[in-house]
């Protein structure tokens, strides 16, 4: 049964890589089995690049209770215009009850960004996304909520070295009102990691080319 066409959707996940359906991008995608505090439990989400026959992708996202049968295919974004393939960040998911936050990042028509969208009813339907941050390059990106604060940790798209930046929502990524660059100006950073419990927040990154050194920053978000 093809993607989308139905109730249920031969997607397969195989080694956490990601779905074994056509056009998908196995590497660029991301798989989360839910085990937040009110969650569904063993829900499991799977977001995806599914190729167009130009290079350009289409977001897509599914669920699974069994990890077996899966939801049909949704669509979270399709404005994609970078010609890259499968040359993709892979997304970012955080789940908080319901509600559900995927991080992207693509060349929209107005340039390189990082994009949210959200789903509110576990991950049936999507909010249309929210530019997190535009700048020159494709950038990895981790997202961590609970309830209407949302935060993202991105490479900022706009430094040079690429150091790592957030950006905070209070209204539930409908949009995001401030930004801050955490990294230290002395060396390149990437590939972050961020966790909100309530107001504290914890990033995780790679320094530098050493993909053994991790930083780990905490704070308070007020």
């Amino acid at each position: 049964m093809p993607i989308g066409s139905g109730p249920s959707s031969a997607i397969r996940v195989e080694r956490e890589r990601g779905p074994a359906v056509a056009g998908a991008c196995r590497d660029s995608a991301a798989v989360l089995r839910d085990q937040s505090p009110g969650g569904v439990g063993g829900l499991t989400y799977v977001a995806w690049w599914r190729l167009r026959d130009e290079g350009s992708a289409d977001l897509v996202a599914a669920t699974s209770q069994d990890g077996e049968r899966w939801s049909a295919a949704v669509v979270l974004d399709s404005a994609d215009v970078g010609h890259v393939g499968c040359a993709r960040p892979v997304p970012g998911i955080w789940v908080d009850g319901d509600n559900v936050h995927i991080v992207y990042s693509m060349k929209a028509r107005e340039g390189p960004g990082v994009f949210l969208s959200h789903s509110m009813d576990r991950g049936r339907t999507f909010h249309s996304p929210v530019a997190v941050v535009y700048g020159e390059r494709l950038a990895r990106a981790s997202v961590s909520a609970s309830g209407s604060f949302v935060i993202v940790a991105y490479e900022d798209p706009n430094t040079t070295p690429t150091r790592i930046s957030i950006a905070l929502s209070t209204t539930m990524a409908h949009l995001f009102e401030y930004r801050e660059v955490i990294s230290p100006e002395d060396a390149s950073a990437s590939d972050p990691t961020i966790v909100a419990d309530g107001q504290r927040v914890m990033v995780t990154w790679r320094r530098g080319g050493d993909t053994t050194k991790v930083i780990t920053r905490t704070g308070m978000v007020r």
